[in-house]
């Protein structure tokens, strides 16, 4: 059932009027037991606005693949045009949410979000025109900084949590004691205090940062020892990485039996990074590589230690009725038996037919797998076109059209589906 929109307004408010003293906790849990949130339907819904907002960038990606057609032949100022043009409509949208207290947090968050990677397109393309050089761990820097004030004044979490995941994973890249202090990683804990003044609305998200933080933690000392003995080349660290997110995946819920994807943040963490491992196998090179680092990865003891906890993980998943979950468990698991057999030339074709399969299993079985695990589907299915896409022989044209009609072929399914929801 479709919750009422004042729930979500409750909900919101509780954490602040406990931090308050205004009620206990034991309060504040009766009034989210007694008003749940439910389903989350219509125009505001977080889910809503964020997977429109996909939509919406597959759409916008192959704009700009059908204007890269003719990038060469445009003027300075055109191009310079293009990048801020866009920018500037989102400023004046978040203006007027700014102007407008009663606007949903859901309608601010979806533009914070756009706004931010609107910047950041806008500094991709002025670093091209002017010819700007540098490393991507630069930009990335930069456009970081970027943002920060834009969290600020919308107080985005969204906005937030993309700058916390941004510097992040700068300084999992800059982890080197050669390099000097402004491009080092030593520099993280002065970046982590640009969120001081986000701390009371980020506290709410305490559980998925500190699975992040772990998560990063772990990866810092897997990539340091990676680093000492050189398997970085060798693309072992990708595989690591992969395992340490699989476990994470597959870690079993709470012992209070709550089983929402929203509360176990560790679960959409893991998610995350062995879908974007699964797409990335889909192009040639990279499946050929990664395959052929396989061998390298039996070769490591931390190696056998993590296959041998995902593979325990799997077991008590399967013990415990989780069986969704093995889907995307077994995706390490496929890629690396590819790479032990040798059967590289192969291995992108089997990715695609296996994220395919999912995808669509999970998109037309709405009745039986839920409304939430269809968009999930969906989602996955535009990706993967998205990635057929980009390493077709096309020329830029059929490739921009190709985008739009995927990106518009999604929001009429998340359409069709958010109808459907409302009408049950």
């Amino acid at each position: 059932m479709p919750s009422n929109p004042d729930h979500h307004w409750l909900h919101g408010q509780l954490q602040d009027w406990q931090a308050e003293g205004l009620i206990s906790a034991e309060s504040a849990e009766a009034l989210r037991l007694r008003h749940p949130l439910g389903e989350a339907a219509g125009i505001n819904s977080p889910r809503q606005w964020l997977l429109g907002g996909l939509g919406v960038a597959l759409v916008a990606i192959g704009i700009l693949v059908i204007l890269g057609h003719n990038w060469d032949h445009f003027s300075r100022a055109t191009r310079l045009a293009m990048a801020f043009l866009p920018l500037g409509i989102a400023q004046w949208f978040c203006l007027r949410v700014l102007q407008d207290p009663q606007c949903p947090s859901a309608r601010r968050e979806g533009l914070a979000l756009a706004q931010a990677v609107l910047a950041g397109s806008a500094l991709a393309i002025v670093t091209q025109v002017y010819h700007i050089g540098g490393h991507w761990t630069t930009l990335l820097q930069a456009w970081m900084l970027l943002i920060l004030p834009l969290a600020w004044a919308l107080q985005s979490t969204a906005v937030s949590l993309l700058y916390l995941a941004g510097i992040t994973f700068w300084a999992l890249n800059q982890w080197s004691l050669s390099l000097p202090l402004q491009d080092s990683a030593l520099r993280f804990p002065l970046l982590l205090l640009g969120l001081w003044p986000l701390r009371d609305a980020l506290v709410r998200h305490w559980a998925g940062l500190s699975s992040l933080a772990i998560y990063s933690g772990m990866m810092a000392a897997v990539q340091s020892c990676a680093m000492r003995i050189e398997l970085v080349k060798d693309d072992a660290f990708v595989w690591l990485a992969v395992l340490l997110a699989s476990c994470f995946w597959l870690l079993p819920a709470r012992r209070d039996g709550a089983r929402e994807m929203s509360s176990q943040p560790h679960w959409l963490l893991g998610r995350a990074v062995l879908l974007v491992f699964g797409l990335g196998l889909t192009f040639a090179d990279l499946a050929r590589s990664n395959f052929k680092a396989a061998a390298t990865l039996i070769e490591l003891p931390v190696g056998w230690v993590l296959l041998g906890v995902n593979a325990g993980l799997m077991a008590l998943a399967w013990r415990r009725g989780r069986i969704e979950a093995l889907y995307l468990a077994a995706l390490p698991w496929l890629a690396l038996a590819m790479g032990l057999l040798n059967l590289r030339s192969y291995g992108s074709l089997v990715m695609v037919a296996y994220l395919a399969a999912h995808g669509l299993r999970l998109a037309l079985r709405p009745d039986q797998l839920g409304e939430d695990r269809a968009r999930q589907g969906a989602l996955l299915l535009s990706a993967l076109v998205a990635t057929r896409l980009m390493e077709s022989h096309w020329s830029a044209l059929a490739k921009g059209l190709g985008f739009v009609a995927v990106g518009l072929t999604f929001l009429a399914y998340q359409r069709f589906l958010g109808r459907r929801l409302s009408r049950s």
